[in-house]
């Protein structure tokens, strides 16, 4: 059964805490591309974001659908890196609507990065649940310990369970108005109490999934990287209470991966930095 819970507010902007997203609200287009984000668009390929004129506000929002090439399916993706940033992480807000699932979801990942591009912390939050209306998608980063926060990193991304199956339906989620901090109206927030924490998060070479669970169980571990294609792969055995186990990422390039953890009967999704 997934978990819900309504949140009613989030922290408020300061003026000491300033994220500089360009071209937030995805009102400037040029060559078939948001205007100051990279998108996953292979010109000739495939052209999964798609403008679009049902936005949150404004005129224009991002589309990002499902593209397919020699039987590789692959979801849209927007990110800005290097974003200039100052003060200490908040929340980040994405307006949404559209059809998700558990084949298809919804997943805004942050990223926090020092002068030196050492990433400080990365966290993210998916959604699986589709969007007849415009609803926030939050994101709310734990407090950064150490080091300086200088650049954030956003990738909005349609994550497919599988590149090599077309999902059900017809799987798409329209994206507009990212927003740093600020009070958010009451929605309903999935998987936003995860029972999985993944540390150390980034990682050089091995993490540590933490996975609580409340019955003995199988668990199944699967790693895609940001084009959706499956990397790893694991099922493990639970017991109840906290569970500790490792993962090797050693075979792995540095990026940033997408862990998909599916246990009493919901998938929940932490992202890993390898640096």
């Amino acid at each position: 059964m997934k978990k819900h819970f309504t949140l009613i507010a989030l922290s408020l902007i300061t003026a000491s805490a300033v994220a500089q997203v360009q071209n937030p609200s995805f009102e400037t287009w040029a060559s078939g591309n948001p205007s100051s984000w990279t998108s996953s668009n292979v010109a000739g390929i495939f052209n999964n974001v798609q403008e679009s004129s049902d936005a949150h506000a404004g005129s224009k929002a991002a589309d990002l659908v499902v593209g397919s090439f020699a039987g590789n399916y692959v979801g849209g993706i927007v990110f800005q890196q290097n974003v200039p940033y100052t003060g200490a992480a908040e929340n980040v807000t994405v307006w949404y609507k559209g059809e998700l699932s558990d084949e298809a979801s919804l997943s805004v990942t942050l990223t926090y990065s020092d002068a030196s591009d050492n990433i400080l912390y990365a966290t993210s939050q998916s959604y699986t649940s589709s969007a007849a209306v415009y609803t926030a998608a939050v994101v709310v980063p734990e407090m950064v310990m150490a080091g300086t926060i200088s650049k954030m990193g956003l990738t909005i991304s349609l994550m497919l369970a599988s590149n090599s199956t077309p999902p059900s339906g017809n799987p798409h989620v329209l994206v507009d108005d990212v927003q740093m901090g600020g009070i958010v109206s009451t929605n309903e927030i999935e998987n936003a109490v995860s029972k999985v924490n993944v540390f150390p998060n980034p990682t050089s070479e091995n993490c540590t999934l933490s996975i609580t669970s409340v019955s003995n169980q199988k668990v199944s571990i699967n790693v895609f990287d940001l084009q959706g294609r499956l990397v790893l792969s694991e099922t493990k055995l639970v017991t109840i209470g906290t569970n500790k186990m490792d993962l090797n990422l050693s075979d792995l390039t540095a990026g940033m991966y997408a862990a998909v953890i599916e246990m009493d009967g919901e998938k929940i999704t932490q992202q890993i930095v390898k640096q």
